[in-house]
């Protein structure tokens, strides 16, 4: 029996294609988001995003801030917004590399706040809020005061 090599194959043509079209579908003055976590689900996150970023995408999100220090050590300027929740080490990544981190737990602010300090920087957050699968985010009003 002859093995089977299995193959992918990226068009890029077509991730452009489908944001141009997601960007005809939402109307104008509708920013969109290029997911390219987990290395664009396997698709290669550089080439990936640079083909949404050129078609209409208007920021990009990834799973961790090394995925995000990676887009802007490829050149990417948009926004990124950073989903998972922040560890202590990736807080001075987000603030240096202007990365938007998503918080979702209290602890994450101090963390952030000690680098914009010792950076002499502004951080971007992104309050994430629980809004039902339980997984990350805050819960309650007094979560999001906190």
């Amino acid at each position: 029996m002859e093995y089977r090599k299995n193959e992918r194959v990226v068009d890029l043509d077509a991730i452009r294609d489908n944001m141009r079209a997601l960007k005809g579908a939402v109307g104008p003055g509708i920013r969109l988001m290029a997911v390219v976590k987990a290395d664009a689900y396997g698709h290669g996150m550089v080439k990936v995003a640079k083909a949404a970023l050129s078609a209409g995408a208007s920021f990009l999100g990834v799973a961790t801030p090394e995925e995000g220090v990676l887009l802007r050590e490829s050149g990417m300027v948009a926004p990124v917004l950073i989903f998972g929740a922040l560890s202590r080490g990736g807080a001075g990544a987000a603030v240096e590399y202007g990365l938007t981190q998503a918080v979702c737990r209290p602890e994450m602010i101090p963390w952030l706040a000690r680098e914009c300090d010792r950076q002499n920087k502004d951080a971007f957050v992104h309050l994430k809020i629980d809004t039902g699968m339980g997984r990350i985010g805050v819960r309650s009003l007094d979560e999001a005061h906190a």
